[in-house]
């Protein structure tokens, strides 16, 4: 049996809680204007910004062209580190989005984060198939595609 499919979520109007941001969230956020909106109004309302570890491995470069990720992530983002507990909380995840899609082991650790999220997650992506694949059956875990 496949995962259920949702759309792509509209912003929260009334509750907080943390925008996750994958590799593209975070490099989109940084750099595109529309990502950067949506990024600056969840703030505004309260929500905080965070990230898994990993993803600054697929959205850095090492050079002159990630200052503006690197701005975002000392002015906005919670860098969490990834031990073998998160690990293990995100290999299932993996398997299971690997039912109906295709993704990283980044992708589940980024899922894992959301889902440990209270009171609820909303997280920026450029590819929301693969997230949907792993936080389907979240309902507290949105996904904005950005």
């Amino acid at each position: 049996m496949s995962p259920r499919r949702r759309r792509p979520a509209r912003l929260p109007a009334d509750e907080t809680g943390a925008v996750i941001l994958d590799a593209d969230g975070l490099t989109k956020a940084a750099g595109d204007a529309r990502a950067t909106a949506v990024l600056r109004l969840l703030v505004a309302k309260g929500w905080d910004v965070a990230t898994v570890a990993p993803v600054l491995v697929e959205a850095l470069r090492g050079d002159r062209t990630d200052a503006g990720v690197n701005h975002l992530l000392a002015a906005e983002v919670d860098i969490h580190p990834v031990d073998e507990r998160v690990a293990r909380q995100a290999a299932p995840l993996r398997a299971q989005g690997l039912r109906s899609g295709n993704p990283s082991a980044v992708d589940a650790l980024v899922g894992a984060l959301a889902i440990r999220t209270e009171p609820s997650a909303v997280i920026l992506t450029s590819d929301p198939g693969d997230i949907e694949a792993i936080v389907s059956d979240q309902p507290r875990v949105r996904l904005v595609a950005v």
